[in-house]
């Protein structure tokens, strides 16, 4: 018994390190751009630093990029940092792994067989994944809110903006390609919004408003910090 106990242990403390050695692999070229770039004041250059030393949290992103085909590059954008785009660049990496982990370990969504990572495609515009499930496909879209210092109406605009101008074009240029029923979009936000006026049926009346119908259903799903998560329906013309 002790022998055997002997071995498993180590099995285990190699699978750790393998693991361990996997997601290095993908941050380290993140953390070394923002000591390229000089920028290592940045929290997230620290948080960075210190997730990799939590096995818990390397453990987590190792499985999301097991079960979410490219999984592995949604964490390729060392080159996309830059000294204009840097932390907003990380934050938006870390919405769309939320959102993996989503829909791929989640029935909330929907129950998907299949999470697949588009990769970036500077032809045309595409969504940021594709959720199968048996007889269907759910384009889905990540859109990050940065709503800080915004008043009431600047924040609804904003809001609008994300979904007219940018996620609802992603969806329309996959539906060219592929029709489908229903596309999801989510409005992730990281940080709290100051705006205490702001209530869920605020936000829906103005969708319903705004938001034009398409040919196919859409589901809004926003996960705003300090306010939980709120879902909205956009139904199809009819």
């Amino acid at each position: 018994m002790f022998l055997i106990w002997i071995e498993t242990e180590t099995a285990g403390g190699a699978s750790n390190k393998q693991t361990m050695e996997n997601i290095s692999s993908i941050i380290d070229p993140i953390i070394k751009k923002y000591e390229k770039l000089g920028i290592t004041s940045s929290y997230l250059y620290s948080e960075l630093k210190n997730n990799l030393k939590d096995q818990s949290w390397i453990n987590d992103v190792q499985g999301v990029i097991n079960k979410v085909e490219n999984g592995r590059n949604i964490f390729c954008i060392s080159r996309e940092i830059t000294k204009q785009k840097n932390d907003q660049r990380v934050l938006e990496m870390f919405a769309e792994f939320d959102v993996a982990k989503r829909l791929a370990t989640t029935h909330f969504f929907g129950t998907f067989s299949k999470v697949k990572y588009l990769l970036k495609n500077n032809q045309s515009r595409q969504p940021d994944f594709l959720a199968e499930s048996l007889n269907s496909v759910t384009p889905v879209e990540v859109k990050l809110l940065s709503p800080q210092s915004l008043d009431e109406n600047r924040f609804f605009r904003k809001v609008i903006n994300k979904i007219n101008k940018e996620a609802i074009k992603q969806l329309q240029s996959y539906y060219q390609k592929d029709e489908f029923d229903s596309g999801i979009i989510f409005i992730w936000s990281h940080l709290p919004i100051q705006l205490s006026n702001i209530q869920y049926d605020d936000l829906k009346r103005c969708l319903g408003k705004q938001v034009p119908r398409q040919d196919f259903r859409i589901t809004i799903i926003c996960i705003l910090s300090d306010s939980g998560l709120w879902d909205f329906y956009i139904q199809r013309n009819s």
